[in-house]
């Protein structure tokens, strides 16, 4: 089984920061171990502030190019829509690191042909 911890922190900023900074420590250790880590991105508004957390910190312990991006939930709106988790977190995070596109798993956006 696994230890749980709880912290408390004072506000949305300091927890975006913190869990960006475990995140990156993570991220870190699976490639270092010799294994390409991936993340299921989310919408909502702190984890868009996750996301420019990451954005913002020191990430060269970490290959961007060998991190897989998917979703855990998306809306069914047209590519781009500004309310599109993927536009959110594109705008946030992936496109300021500099990740491989082939290792961007976007979920369908209505405007591509789809039925839900």
């Amino acid at each position: 089984m696994t230890d749980v911890s709880v912290s408390v922190v004072a506000d949305a900023e300091t927890l975006a920061r913190t869990v960006a900074e475990q995140l990156l420590d993570r991220l870190g250790s699976i490639q270092a171990a010799g294994r390409v880590p991936s993340i299921a991105l989310t919408g909502g508004t702190i984890a868009i502030e996750i996301y420019r957390a990451l954005a913002r910190l020191d990430s060269s312990a970490v290959d961007w190019t060998q991190v897989d991006f998917w979703w855990g939930d998306e809306r069914y709106l047209p590519a781009g829509d500004p309310e599109r988790n993927e536009t959110q977190a594109r705008q946030a995070l992936l496109d300021a690191v500099p990740v491989l596109p082939e290792n961007v798993h976007a979920m369908a956006a209505s405007d591509e042909g789809g039925d839900v």
